[in-house]
């Protein structure tokens, strides 16, 4: 994901599981500055492999901040956070 994003603009993840073989599920959630998590942006990913993308557009009038992204591997329990930053 980008480091940095304009209120407004779209947000693209790529994510992976190394070394998984196979179909993979991936959960997908978005909080914003305050901690609220964002149900709407909220996905599960069905892959035929080990990995893939997901694209969302932030409205707006998105709060400004530091946001966190939390992509969940669920065969494994595996989390990865990442934060953007929305000017």
């Amino acid at each position: 994901a980008p480091a940095a994003v304009n209120a407004g603009s779209s947000v693209s993840l790529a994510f992976a599981a190394t070394g998984a073989t196979g179909a993979q599920v991936f959960n997908v959630s978005v909080f914003d500055p305050a901690g609220k998590d964002l149900r709407i942006y909220r996905k599960n990913f069905r892959t035929a492999g080990n990995n893939g993308t997901y694209t969302f557009q932030l409205p707006y009038n998105a709060a400004k901040g530091k946001w966190q992204i939390c992509v969940t591997h669920v065969n494994t329990g595996m989390k990865k956070k990442i934060s953007i930053t929305v000017k």
